[in-house]
């Protein structure tokens, strides 16, 4: 008896399905993907703004000082302090090597504000150096890609994530130390070393 294998064209068919089924189903699957990732980050950053509430519950009840002030000049020029800015370090959350940034918290509006980066999302920061409270999470309208932000400019980048950038310092520029960053290029998006803090 003779086995008899596929033919050309049999094998050209299934070829041609696989391709169209990957065509079809790579995008979704990609898709799925990254809002599965935006999820996850959101979260994460819902839960830096909780942790941060009891970290400045604690200081309040046991007068220790674990944030910082920071500070910076608006658009119009007039100077912006903020009091208490607290570096992720503080809250307890494992980061590992994945988020970086810091809490604001706003005693006047009585309002806390993330500044969160796992380099590949970032959340957005205004003209009033606010960050994203809990409810901007939950709309997920100021998630952005850091990607976006380095192809833009060079010096936008820098001010989000450069050695004294604005995801450090609760909005601000300058206020923690210097920091080492690997160096810029435009084909991958790098991802910054955590600031040591020191309390």
């Amino acid at each position: 008896m003779k086995n008899k294998g596929f033919t050309l064209v049999e094998l050209l068919a299934v070829i041609v399905v696989l391709a169209i089924i990957m065509i079809v189903a790579v995008p979704s699957v990609l898709n799925a993907l990254d809002a599965a990732r935006q999820k996850s980050f959101s979260l994460f950053a819902e839960n830096a703004i909780r942790k941060t509430m009891e970290v400045y519950q604690n200081e309040e009840l046991k007068q220790e000082s674990k944030h910082k002030s920071v500070s910076g000049t608006s658009e119009s020029g007039d100077t912006i302090t903020r009091d208490y800015c607290y570096p992720l370090e503080v809250t307890g959350l494992e980061t590992g090597d994945k988020y970086f940034g810091s809490v604001l918290f706003d005693k006047d509006s009585n309002t806390y504000y993330v500044y969160l980066s796992d380099g590949v999302y970032y959340t957005e920061i205004d003209s009033e150096y606010l960050g994203v409270t809990l409810s901007d999470l939950k709309d997920g309208n100021k998630i952005l890609l850091v990607a976006d932000l380095e192809s833009s400019s060079e010096e936008d980048y820098q001010d989000y994530f450069g050695p004294l950038g604005r995801i450090w310092n609760c909005g601000f520029k300058g206020s923690f130390k210097p920091i080492t960053l690997p160096p810029i290029t435009r084909i991958t998006v790098p991802r910054p070393t955590k600031p040591k803090v020191t309390i």
